[in-house]
């Protein structure tokens, strides 16, 4: 590595860390090399070096523009097996996450475990970004150390194509975020101990056979997610797109009805035509020997008990958009020392608040959140809120109904608030002025504004500028307002 600047970003990979303040002095990263140079990276650094070695891998320039058909051929064998070996090198078998991981801890991060497929996903993120410091998500590709070569993807590569573009997707996607430190992906205890994999799958077993409750739920989620359309979705990956032609052709010679040649062939078009629009569809390599065959795994990140015992290390609080999971968090109060803030109570009713604009918040919300100074108000308000509504059960999901009402009355009152600051505005200037006021208020060149309508005797901008700083000050509810607007403002100009 070459000599490092004082002032430049900490090999480490911390956010928003100068090296003089972070590492100088403390590690030799000018010397450090192979399995001691991934031992002192941040798991944000760890992160990033995932994904440089993941796109090297695909021989892809991490900002390179590709269609969707090039991309998913860049995923061949050996860069399913270069992607996975990438993984080993940065998450070593000895490594220590009670030593990894409270090093990147933060006064709120949630720990995110449920629905990995990614628009839900991306709606939990998305939501529990406004008020956490950081979510931290549980990385879904397979730790191959200690896997069973036929189920390897380091001995098997072809068959874990498809799966490894599907999870390097979720990865993509939340680039922008764990750049600017808002998402971090990590590895679970039991990666690095398969006795301690098998023992907390025991003991989940056993919890899931002395709770009723929690197996019907479980057993509730299991039937609707074979009901749903990624079901159906991947029945048709396996039943149809992955088997070769000669194998389909088969299959129609067996069935009743004697399809004629013409009929033959345009199933197979029409088969040819799935492949290429199906987002995970990938060609075999030539040569293969695994043919078609793919693995697919759905995963909601962990078990609970894991989940907990990452929680644990990290100082994280548990987030989960899965009734099961959220009713073994109730069960484990007694565990308050995972949680003892309790923000997995309030995470749960806002996770239920129907508050559909919450799902689409985009980084830039988030991001303005910090950089305005107005994190910790929306945290302390959203408190105060959940402890009035909130009932003696803290995890009924009444409270999510309670937090909802009281959420509204706020926002209305905002709304309220902000329409009575234009109406001033109106009245003080007339419609065309009071647009320029609001205009140069908005682009930050009030003074300039007031100066040139003082000479009319218009100097209450000066006014209308303070209200609109000191509203939210007042109104850290108003932050609700102002995502429904921004949302709405996409969609529509995305239309």
């Amino acid at each position: 590595m070459a000599k490092i600047g004082r002032n430049a970003p900490c090999p480490c990979g911390r956010v928003n860390k100068k090296f003089k303040h972070c590492c100088l002095g403390k590690i030799d990263w000018e010397n450090l090399r192979g399995a001691d140079y991934y031992a002192n990276l941040s798991v944000r650094g760890r992160n990033i070096r995932f994904y440089e070695e993941a796109f090297s891998a695909l021989k892809l320039d991490a900002l390179e523009v590709v269609n969707r058909a090039d991309y998913k051929r860049a995923f061949t064998a050996a860069a399913v097996r270069d992607i996975h070996e990438a993984i080993i090198r940065i998450w070593a078998p000895t490594t220590d996450l009670s030593v990894v991981l409270p090093q990147d801890s933060s006064p709120l991060t949630g720990l995110y475990v449920g629905e990995y497929e990614l628009p839900y996903l991306t709606q939990g993120v998305s939501r529990h970004s406004l008020y956490a410091d950081k979510i931290q998500l549980i990385d879904p590709f397979v730790y191959a150390v200690g896997v069973r070569d036929e189920y390897s993807p380091l001995a098997n590569p072809d068959q874990y194509r498809s799966i490894t573009l599907r999870f390097l997707d979720i990865w993509v996607t939340f680039l922008p975020w764990v750049a600017e430190g808002l998402v971090e992906f990590i590895r679970i205890p039991s990666d690095f101990d398969r006795n301690l994999y098998h023992r907390i799958l025991e003991a989940q077993r056993d919890k899931l056979d002395s709770s009723p409750e929690l197996q019907a739920l479980v057993n509730e989620y299991v039937n609707q997610k074979k009901q749903s359309p990624e079901f159906e979705l991947q029945k048709q990956h396996d039943l149809v797109l992955f088997p070769p032609d000669d194998y389909l052709l088969r299959q129609l010679d067996e069935m009743p009805g004697n399809l004629d040649d013409a009929q033959k062939q345009n199933f197979l078009r029409y088969v040819r035509q799935l492949r290429e629009e199906h987002p995970y569809y990938v060609e075999p390599d030539k040569g293969s020997k695994e043919g078609y065959g793919q693995i697919q795994i759905m995963t909601t990140g962990s078990s609970y008990l894991e989940a907990r015992l990452t929680a644990g290390l990290s100082g994280a609080y548990l987030v989960t958009d899965l009734a099961s999971k959220w009713k073994e968090i109730e069960m484990d109060r007694a565990y308050a020392k995972v949680d003892p803030e309790l923000w997995a109570p309030l995470a749960k009713a806002f996770q239920g608040v129907p508050f559909n604009y919450l799902n689409n918040v985009d980084l830039e919300a988030a991001l303005r959140l910090r950089t305005e100074d107005r994190l910790e108000p929306l945290r302390g308000f959203l408190r105060r809120l959940w402890a009035s509504a909130s009932r003696e059960n803290l995890y009924s999901q009444e409270n999510a109904v309670q937090l909802a009402s009281e959420l509204q009355h706020y926002v209305n009152e905002s709304e309220a608030e902000w329409s009575r600051i234009d109406q001033d505005l109106l009245k003080w200037f007339g419609g065309e002025a009071a647009f320029g006021a609001v205009t140069a208020i908005a682009s930050g060149q009030a003074a300039w504004y007031a100066g040139a309508v003082a000479a009319a005797g218009l100097v209450n901008i000066g006014v209308a500028q303070w209200q609109r700083k000191e509203f939210w000050k007042l109104h850290p509810g108003a932050v609700f307002m102002d995502l429904r607007k921004r949302v709405s403002t996409k969609k529509a100009e995305s239309l």
